[in-house]
C-alpha cells in the first residue's frame, strides 16, 4: 500500500477522474489502487479492454473457434521464461514451464497499414 501512495500520490492530487492500469501487473494491485484512489475515480483494466478488442476482431474476422474447452495455453515473454513460469504460476495456481516462450519482439514482423 506504500508504493501505491507513492506512486499514486501526485495523480490523486491533479483530480483525475479515470486511471488506465497500463502495465500487465497493475490488475494484481487493483484493490489497494482503487482504496488509495477512492470510488470518484474509474480504474480501467488495459487488458480486459484489449482482450475484448481482441474478441471483436476476431468474430468480425470469423476468426473464433467456437471451443469453450480443449485449447492449448502458450505465454509469449520478452523476459525470461522461469522468472515469469515461477511468479505467474504463484498467482494463477498452477504449473507455467513449458508453456512459456521468450520472443524477441524486434524480429515480429508489423502488420501492413491499414490491416488492424
Amino acid at each position: 500500500a506504500l508504493a501505491v501512495e507513492e506512486y499514486l500520490a501526485p495523480v490523486a492530487g491533479a483530480g483525475v477522474d479515470t486511471l488506465i492500469l497500463g502495465c500487465t501487473h497493475y490488475p494484481i494491485l487493483e484493490p489497494a489502487i482503487a482504496a488509495f484512489m477512492g470510488q470518484q475515480v474509474t480504474l480501467i483494466d488495459s487488458g480486459a479492454a484489449a482482450a475484448a478488442q481482441t474478441a471483436e476482431i476476431l468474430a468480425a474476422e470469423n476468426l473464433l473457434s467456437g471451443c469453450a474447452e480443449g485449447g492449448k495455453t502458450a505465454y509469449f515473454v520478452t523476459d525470461a521464461p522461469d522468472d515469469f513460469a515461477a511468479t505467474a504460476g504463484i498467482f494463477l495456481g498452477e504449473d507455467l514451464h513449458g508453456e512459456v516462450i521468450q520472443i524477441d519482439i524486434s524480429q515480429l514482423e508489423t502488420p501492413a497499414a491499414g490491416a488492424i
